[in-house]
Parts: structure tokens; sequence; C-alpha cells
């Protein structure tokens, strides 16, 4: 935005008129006065009434703009470029985010917008035939025939719930040898009640 143009004040007019002033009253004086005129003495005249660079002083004075519009002129420069910066600014902070997802890698094929989960399952390794000790197999449970190996399978879970498996087993077996042992007491007392009934009935 520009600002209120000043008009540079016209001096060019007065200067002329004060230099048709001057030559009249040298005239006047030179008309007035007996003494011969010559070329020197005029020279001498206009000399003293301008002396040199008079007149391109006043050129520079008129040519030149004033300092109050070069301070105008500099502020709507600053104006402007700060609201270039402030568009350019609101430009990006709103066009970053569709701009990055045109520029996103995308697959025409699939999208997936799941939840990805890892299975770890022992799928992939070596084929073998069926190894290993045999005795802790029985009839019921036939051996495998073919074994697939993955020695970089994660078996932490595996172990974990054989480990449990093995402790159920043995909390099982001890319960059952305490059943047996508290049968056999059950069945002790059962005795001892049938021989106090029958020497009951005796007397």
């Amino acid at each position: 935005m520009m600002g209120p143009s000043v008009a540079a004040p016209n001096r060019l007019p007065r200067a002329e008129t004060q230099i048709d002033e001057t030559v009249n009253v040298s005239a006047e004086r030179i008309e007035s006065n007996p003494q011969p005129v010559g070329a020197r003495s005029v020279q001498l005249v206009l000399e003293r009434r301008f002396p040199p660079g008079s007149g391109e002083a006043e050129a520079v004075a008129v040519a030149a703009p004033p300092s109050g519009r070069k301070a105008l002129t500099y502020a709507a420069a600053v104006r402007r470029s700060l609201k270039i910066a402030a568009g350019l600014a609101l430009v990006v902070a709103f066009g970053w985010a569709p701009l990055r997802a045109m520029f996103a890698t995308t697959s025409v094929e699939a999208i997936i917008n799941a939840r990805i989960d890892t299975i770890r399952s022992p799928l992939e390794g070596v084929v073998q035939f069926g190894v290993g000790d045999s005795a802790t197999w029985t009839v019921a449970a036939v051996p495998p025939k073919l074994v697939v190996a993955n020695p970089y399978a994660d078996r932490n879970r595996l172990d974990e719930l054989r480990r449990q498996q093995n402790a159920l087993d043995s909390q099982t077996q001890t319960v059952e040898r305490e059943s047996q042992v508290t049968q056999i007491v059950i069945d002790a007392l059962n005795l001892q009640v049938e021989k106090f009934r029958e020497s009951r009935l005796k007397l």
C-alpha cells in the first residue's frame, strides 16, 4: 500500500524569475552608470549574482525525492513483504498434510487397516524322518513318520506348557496316593465299626 504522494515544489520558474529580475536590475544599473560597459563587466556582475553551482544545487534539490516519501515507500515495502511471508506460511501449514498424503507410498493391490498380530509357529523348518527316543511312545500313540524341525522357532511357551503339564501330573499322582491312603483308613474304620456293632449285639 503506497503512502500519499507529496508534490515536489516547483522551483524552476522561481529561479527563472530571479534571473530575469537580476538581469533587469543589472541592465538598469548599467544604463544609470555612465561607466563603459563591456563583456567582462557583464560577466563579473553575473558571477556575483549567480555563483557557480547554484543552478545545479536547485536542480538536484528539485530532482531529489523528499525523505518522507522514501520512508513511506520503505514502510509499504516492509508491510508487503510481511504479508507475503504470512501468506506463504499459511499455505505451507494447511497444504503440508495433503501434500504428504499425496506423495506417500501406497499400494494399489490391497489396503490393510487392521491391527497386525505376529503369530509364531514352527511351520518352517527341515522335514526329517521320525527320529528320537521311541520308548516314550505307546501303542495308542504311534510315533510320527516325519518331523518338522525348526531350530529358530520360539519354543518358550511350549516349554512352559510342558512344565505345567508335568507339575499337574505330579500333583495328580500325589492326590491319587493320598486318596488310596484315605480309602484304606476309611476301610479300617468301617471294619472297626462292624466289629463294635457285632460285640454289642452279643451282649
